[in-house]
């Protein structure tokens, strides 16, 4: 059944049946059966299998946290330092009374109103993300829904020079629904050139392309009310009026923003997305809940690794009183950024030295706007998803939570090419920069602005970067070497799979790291 939004229906109807199957099941405490096809990582160490040993983990990230849950739920003896007063590395959530350090000594609190939060790293969990979806199930962590990408309200501003659109504000769905319409346009006119009898084949395709793209009779594109109205309907005497569509060629030579239609449902962009309720911390909160207590030492910088034929030996400094202290286990789990583990000092595999030193971080920038009224809601309509700009390369994404709150906080999230200049500012020049920015496209934003935090992940210690981001050939060359381990010590972390950036990479890391430590045991039992 057709309708004015044209696949929309289809689409939030597809949307909300995927959610609702990944949401069953995620609020109940305990563990699912396994029989339900859960994918629950109980069986990634069978009971007891670790029962006698003792195992160091560096660092309380998502993988230090989910390889001292499942060596705990194994009979493991685990002991976990975490250089930070908190866990959760960079699964962070920053609200109201947060501090924030930085490399050169700038310091920041966060001013949000209760209730408002930022996520300055890993927000989402995509639905194929099983490990992430399996730990949320088995510990109860309440999710929802998160809009991920271009929605049809959301704006593109292109402030490039030289084009008739330059400083226009366009909807995300006039965009869309232009270049599809002109697309099926330029199909039907190849599949029905003028003068022939196109054969059946042609002839169903050019009726798909007709209905899809909403063209007229004639076979062009004229518009529809999809992509929005000048006038809109409203009582039986007021039929509304679409807006015209742009012209081909503006929409052809738009620039980088015109490929932004083809996120819409992508890897990058998936559909649904969830993330957790509150704050994406909240899983990593989790699992340590999870832990015994005292199992998890905050506040102890490593300082010093070593490894001989009985075990390994970690010297720590206590960031309270700046002792220096030690422990030794059987093994250990490192899951230490590498940007940051390449200055501690270590008797690693002299061939590993340079592939710890050479993988490179991105320098992230992510701002959160907070603002006394959601203007964004109130005034045009924007209900979470993204926006974009061109120059500077940004998104910017609203929240999908607390829809109708008086307040709330906008994300920034600034492309690595404009994220070094960024990060050389001071927190408060970050927050002017970033509010001169929105105002491209909310203009008269700053009226309701209240307060700002910043993450220059770059001068962020104990992290340094946002995510490792290995080349096509050094992944394929250094990755296995480096998940081989070294001796005692297993590598784990978002930086050691497939996936960086995703914390779905440092639960598989984590989980791959396991078997590699059952498997050494089994070799010396």
């Amino acid at each position: 059944m057709k309708n004015d939004d044209g696949e929309g229906l289809n689409r939030g109807r597809r949307k909300l049946l995927i959610a609702a199957a990944l949401l069953a099941g995620t609020r109940w405490p305990g563990r699912l059966e396994a029989s339900e096809g859960t994918g629950s990582p109980a069986a990634i160490l069978p009971a007891g299998s670790a029962r006698g040993r003792e195992v160091l983990i560096l660092g309380a990230g998502i993988a230090g946290l989910v390889s001292a849950y499942e060596l705990h739920q194994a009979g493991c003896r685990v002991r976990v330092l975490e250089a930070r007063e908190r866990v959760g590395g960079r699964c962070w959530t920053l609200r109201r009374g947060d501090r924030i350090s930085e490399f050169g000594g700038a310091e920041q609190v966060c001013d949000f109103a209760p209730g408002d939060y930022l996520n300055p790293a890993a927000n989402r969990i995509k639905p194929d993300h099983l490990g992430v979806l399996s730990y949320v199930r088995t510990l109860g962590v309440p999710v929802e829904l998160f809009e991920s990408g271009p929605l049809g309200q959301n704006w593109l501003l292109r402030r490039r020079p030289g084009h008739p659109l330059t400083g226009r504000r366009l909807r995300f769905r006039e965009l869309d629904r232009d270049e599809l319409g002109y697309a099926m346009q330029r199909l039907v006119a190849l599949l029905e050139p003028a003068g022939t009898a196109p054969g059946l084949e042609d002839k169903e395709l050019a009726a798909w392309a007709r209905g899809f793209g909403e063209l007229n009779a004639a076979g062009r594109y004229v518009g529809t009310a999809a992509r929005g109205y000048r006038v809109p309907p409203g009582a039986v005497d007021a039929p509304g009026e679409p807006a015209p569509p742009l012209p081909a060629d503006q929409i052809w030579s738009y620039g980088p923003l015109s490929a932004v239609p083809d996120w819409v449902d992508s890897a990058k962009y998936p559909t649904p997305v969830l993330t957790v309720t509150g704050g994406i911390d909240g899983l990593a909160r989790a699992v340590a809940a999870r832990l015994p207590a005292g199992t998890i030492r905050q506040g102890a910088e490593v300082m010093r690794i070593r490894q001989d034929a009985a075990g390994v030996t970690v010297h720590w400094r206590d960031a309270a009183s700046g002792q220096v202290h030690q422990e030794r286990a059987q093994q250990a789990v490192c899951t230490i950024p590498f940007i940051v583990l390449a200055r501690i000092d270590s008797d690693f595999d002299p061939a590993l030295r340079p592939i710890i030193a050479g993988l490179p971080y991105e320098p992230v920038v992510k701002v959160g706007l907070a603002f006394r009224r959601r203007f964004w809601e109130q005034d045009e309509q924007v209900f979470g998803g993204y926006s974009y700009l061109d120059d500077p390369d940004l998104m910017i994404i609203y929240p999908s939570a607390r829809l109708g709150a008086p307040t709330g906080v906008l994300t920034h999230y600034y492309s690595v090419r404009d994220s070094l200049p960024l990060a050389a500012l001071t927190p408060a020049e970050r927050a002017r920069r970033a509010l001169t920015d929105l105002q491209y496209l909310h203009p008269g934003a700053g009226t309701d602005f209240a307060s700002a935090v910043s993450i220059a992940w770059a001068r962020t210690p104990f992290s340094a970067g946002c995510f490792g981001n290995w080349s096509a050939n050094a992944r394929a060359r250094d990755l296995p070497r480096i998940a081989a381990g070294d001796r005692r010590v297993i590598f784990a972390g978002e930086h050691i799979s497939q996936i960086p950036g995703w914390m779905e990479g440092a639960v598989q890391s984590a989980h791959a790291g396991l078997k590699r430590l059952a498997q050494q045991w089994e070799l010396r039992s």
